[in-house]
């Protein structure tokens, strides 16, 4: 899971040192931070595998739940909860994310990703989830908003490209799909 972002940042630092900049070090530690808190998260949710698809095929894939707010218990809450470091971490890192509606919708491509991965393993997708990660993420962003507002601090980097998070998620997920 790590090794294609690794791969991908040193790619980046190269590129920013070759133009005679700075590498921000700090930008770097943050990104990494946000990364760890992605593997955490696929570890909770037991994203689907390419393994699990070779061994088991189809078998789970029927393994739905598409009726909202079917059954609002503690995993509830929890998923609201899990969702709330990406809503901080993506704006406060990525400056091109500091709009309310942008995060969400990273928040839900996120969530998306992980529930149709779910098909290919034992989990269950559900609806709920997507519903739940995404409040999540709304609400860590109302969180960084505050913060913001009133620390008046948030991470002043040189951002390299509006896609930067997109691809570390994609590259993760690829990463956990292909190599676990």
């Amino acid at each position: 899971m790590y090794s294609p972002c690794i791969i991908y940042q040193l790619i980046l630092m190269h590129r920013y040192l070759k133009k005679g900049k700075q590498s921000p070090v700090i930008y770097f530690i943050w990104v990494n931070i946000f990364l760890l808190y992605l593997y955490m998260i696929f570890e909770v949710t037991g994203i689907g595998t390419l393994g699990e698809l070779i061994t088991n095929g189809t078998k789970y894939m029927s393994r739905s739940n598409f009726i909202p707010f079917d059954s609002v218990g503690i995993s509830f809450f929890l998923n609201i909860i899990m969702f709330m470091p990406f809503g901080f971490l993506v704006p406060f890192i990525w400056k091109e994310y500091r709009k309310i509606g942008k995060t969400a919708a990273a928040g839900a491509m996120f969530s998306i990703i992980i529930e149709v991965s779910q098909l290919f393993n034992y989990r269950v997708t559900d609806i709920d989830d997507l519903i739940t990660n995404t409040f999540g993420t709304i609400i860590g962003y109302l969180v960084w908003k505050t913060f913001v507002q009133v620390f008046g601090l948030h991470l002043k980097t040189e951002n390299k490209s509006k896609w930067e998070p997109i691809i570390y998620v994609v590259l993760a997920i690829t990463g956990m799909f292909i190599f676990l």
